[in-house]
């Protein structure tokens, strides 16, 4: 999809900076570079992880960067082939812009429609808390107020035994095997350890205990 509206972008520059259907054909190198660099530069900057519950600014900051990275490639490759001087600098500047926006405003559209799709219930992934008295609790009521992040929680550990229920009816448990249990049966996705670094032991038992399942952690 990317690589996509990269093509698609140089073509509307193009028939908008130039009146001549011939002018256009020599940019077809340029953008291919550009094209395959993306396929590259995105993956390595990180630009199709996750961003489930992340900030909306990074992620525009991120696919940015992504784009001004890829076409700082393309531009020194031109240079190297000595083609950079017969590149119009108005052409560029239309594709550099309209192609960016596209790739941010693209992402923006899609996390706005899942968001809504997950408010109301849908693509959301199962997570169990581990943490100490009133902050375990905080944090599961954080995941219950954000909704529109993909996150559902559906267990607690409490490392400061406070046996009943947080929120709207998350259980919680004293018992590391009854946990266990109940977050293999379950189908969690993700075990988030919400202690602070004096809890070591606990940690070091917790990731001892899901080492081989198919649990983040």
């Amino acid at each position: 999809f990317d690589v996509a509206m990269i093509l698609t972008g140089a073509l509307v520059a193009s028939r908008i900076r130039f009146d001549d259907a011939s002018q256009r054909g020599f940019y077809f190198a340029f953008v291919a570079f550009a094209a395959a660099f993306s396929l590259a530069v995105f993956p390595a900057l990180g630009v199709y992880e996750s961003w489930r519950g992340r900030s909306k600014r990074a992620l525009v900051g991120q696919v940015a960067l992504g784009w001004l990275v890829v076409q700082a490639c393309a531009m020194a490759l031109m240079f190297s082939l000595h083609r950079i001087d017969f590149v119009s600098r108005l052409w560029f500047a239309y594709w550099m812009a309209m192609t960016g926006g596209a790739l941010i405003v693209s992402r923006l559209l899609v996390h706005a429609v899942l968001a809504r799709v997950r408010h109301a219930g849908m693509n959301l992934r199962r997570v169990a808390v581990v943490g100490c008295g009133s902050h375990c609790h905080q944090v599961v009521r954080n995941i219950e107020g954000s909704s529109a992040s993909g996150f559902r929680a559906v267990a607690a550990f409490d490392v400061r035994p406070v046996t009943g229920t947080i929120g709207s009816g998350v259980p919680v448990y004293d018992d590391i095997v009854k946990f266990a249990a109940y977050v293999r049966s379950h189908d969690v996705s993700e075990l988030w350890l919400a202690l602070p670094l004096s809890e070591e032991r606990t940690i070091s038992r917790f990731v001892a205990e899901f080492r081989d399942d198919l649990v983040n952690v």
